[in-house]
């Protein structure tokens, strides 16, 4: 069921948990900002439409009953349309939700790169100020030079459940994330770097879920094309003579799942590796292939189960299939 919010007209929802707002126009920021404050409010949801944009906004949110929060500018959509990149920007997002658990921002890169800024110190409160200047499609060499705070001082004081939704590894700098134990990063089509690092410093991470987008292909991660091996569906760089899983996800993790494989021998060495290094410790590997994976590989991913499944530990259990099959 469809609504649209009227600019002038607070919205008042007293027993209201749950909210998805979608397509909204920009006029809409103050009725949003009466939205979030509902009482009772856990959810939010809020999808920006970027036909009625008119250049960077201010975005306000409090609510002391806000758990989960994601905040979408459609730019996905708008990446695979032949309508040309637009500039999108936040001049200010606050957002003072002091039982926000999991936080979610989905852009794509492809369009607008944006930098975080968080101006409050005091864990106490849980208040953050964000800033999103729009740079455009600027090339991956440039990429490094847009500064970003660390995650830790983008997140809330109780967090535990975090999805990184960003264009380039550079967002995702070192933070001191001890109390997060479940951690998903979706990775863009030009990405080159798996946020190693921000693992390095999450000692009690037990859950890592890697999203590749398999809906675009972009060259560049191809042999042919870059002379290097692809490892662009696991998101995780090893060079062609190595073909160890990094040693930081070599600790605590129990659960790994990737999904978006296109290639065969270099993943499955990887797999390998991890399995093998980390035995006593994973409890669930689950890989499954893209929609561009070639169909010989989908045919034989119950042979490639059962021989990751024979080397791995009794107590870890592997899954390979094809993402439709999940969907």
């Amino acid at each position: 069921m469809g609504f649209r919010i009227v600019d002038d007209f607070p919205l008042c929802l007293p027993s209201l948990r749950t909210l998805q707002l979608r397509h909204i126009h920009w006029g809409a920021l103050d009725a949003l900002a009466s939205a979030a404050s509902c009482p009772v409010l856990e959810t939010l949801l809020v999808e920006w439409d970027l036909e009625c944009h008119h250049g960077a906004q201010a975005f306000h949110i409090c609510s002391n009953s806000l758990k989960c929060l994601t905040i979408s500018t459609g730019l996905c959509v708008l990446a695979r349309s032949a309508a040309p990149a637009r500039s999108v920007a936040f001049t200010t997002l606050h957002v003072r939700a002091p039982s926000l658990v999991h936080l979610s921002f989905e852009f794509a890169g492809e369009i607008a790169e944006y930098k975080i800024i968080s101006r409050s110190n005091n864990n106490d409160h849980g208040g953050i100020d964000f800033f999103y200047p729009t740079v455009g499609s600027c090339p991956t060499s440039d990429r490094q030079n847009i500064a970003m705070m660390p995650i830790a001082d983008l997140l809330l004081p109780n967090k535990k459940f975090l999805q990184l939704d960003c264009s380039s590894g550079h967002c995702v700098r070192r933070g001191e994330l001890q109390k997060l134990t479940h951690l998903i990063v979706r990775l863009g089509p030009h990405d080159e770097d798996f946020p190693c690092d921000l693992l390095e410093h999450l000692p009690n991470l037990v859950s890592l879920h890697v999203v590749a987008d398999s809906q675009e292909t972009c060259s560049g991660w191809d042999k042919s094309s870059s002379g290097r091996t692809s490892h662009r569906a696991m998101m995780i760089r090893a060079p062609p003579e190595d073909h160890e899983i990094p040693s930081c996800l070599s600790s605590v993790l129990k659960v790994v799942e990737i999904r978006g494989l296109n290639g065969f021998d270099d993943e499955v060495q990887l797999a390998l590796a991890y399995l093998l290094k980390n035995g006593r410790v994973l409890r669930d590997l689950n890989l499954y292939y893209g929609m561009t994976a070639d169909p010989m590989l989908l045919c034989s991913s119950s042979t490639i189960q059962k021989n990751l499944q024979n080397l791995s530990s009794n107590n870890c259990q592997v899954t390979v299939a094809a993402l439709t099959m999940i969907i």
